[in-house]
């Protein structure tokens, strides 16, 4: 397989097949990692200092608009929160499954979606859309599967872990064991990884069985080792540099807004908004790439295997 080849043909169909960059925004949990970044950004340093009781030299209407209410929310909740609760929790549930939802179909639509691009056959959104909805109940039975194969060895290795604590073994060979399973466990999940990325495809692109997905990626793994731990390192420097350009923005936007704040409050609206349409921008671009290359390698290795 010529790794720099599928890099370059994934870099050309997601620049040239904007309907895909839709897909992308959902298909990575865009809902809760940007907001998880963004809000962790913004609470850590008002709660850091107030709790730190560091001197934060802010004009005093920022520090009642913006320390103020996050260190409040920090504390824990009232008396009215807690008689909402099954509201709050209703409401989260729903959200919850809304998010899930969005993201399994938009990562089958975008599977397929790229497989047509490659092919230059015509992207349709509606079918895009109804073929995902087809096989949302199958692939999310898979996702269940592969999160099964990931829970149980974490289990057992906090097991044996404990198991070793409670024998009181000497410190440092608790210490070297604990090790040794922790990074046994680490070299598991990015294995499975790994699986994952082509039992899901297989899935989609073959609409084969939960059980058939799992063998063909056995297989392209087993068949193509070289290829694709090669892919594994490229789609992994390419993620990691895509997200520090991501996180770069993202700190260049707080402290614009933080900026704006102390000349116009209004401003800060407008910034914020204005790197909040970049940074989904960003993001949906770097996800459909990344998943554009695995598709693509995917096809490849697949050649190979036959």
């Amino acid at each position: 397989m010529n790794i720099g080849s599928s890099i370059s043909k994934a870099w050309q169909l997601t620049l040239r097949h904007k309907v895909l960059w839709f897909f992308g925004l959902f298909a990575t949990g865009f809902n809760t990692e940007i907001w998880e970044i963004g809000s962790g950004i913004i609470n850590f340093i008002p709660q850091a200092a107030s709790r730190a009781q560091l001197p934060l030299e802010l004009p005093t209407g920022l520090q009642q608009a913006w320390i103020e209410p996050v260190y409040a929310q920090s504390i824990l909740p009232t008396g009215d929160l807690v008689q909402k609760t099954p509201v709050v929790i209703t409401v989260t549930v729903i959200i919850a499954l809304v998010v899930v939802y969005l993201r399994l179909v938009s990562q089958i639509a975008l599977f397929d979606a790229v497989a047509k691009a490659n092919t230059r056959k015509k992207i349709v959104f509606k079918k895009q859309v109804s073929l995902a909805n087809q096989l949302v109940i199958k692939y999310l039975g898979l996702t269940l599967y592969l999160a099964l194969w990931a829970l149980l060895p974490t289990a057992v290795i906090f097991l044996v872990i404990g198991i070793l604590v409670i024998f009181g073994l000497p410190q440092w060979l608790l210490v070297i064991l604990s090790i040794l399973t922790l990074a046994t466990w680490v070299l598991y999940v990015l294995g499975l990884g790994v699986v994952t990325r082509f039992a899901t495809r297989a899935v989609v692109l073959n609409n084969v069985s939960i059980i058939s997905s799992l063998s063909y990626a056995f297989a392209l793994i087993h068949k193509n080792p070289a290829d694709t731990f090669l892919l594994w390192v490229s789609a992994t420097g390419l993620s990691l540099a895509y997200y520090f350009v991501l996180s770069m923005v993202g700190m260049i936007g707080l402290i614009s807004i933080l900026a704006a704040a102390l000349i116009l409050a209004p401003l800060s609206v407008l910034i914020a908004l204005l790197f909040g349409l970049i940074l989904a921008l960003i993001y949906s671009w770097g996800s459909t790439f990344i998943s554009s290359l695995w598709t693509l390698a995917y096809f490849e290795l697949n050649k190979t295997t036959k």
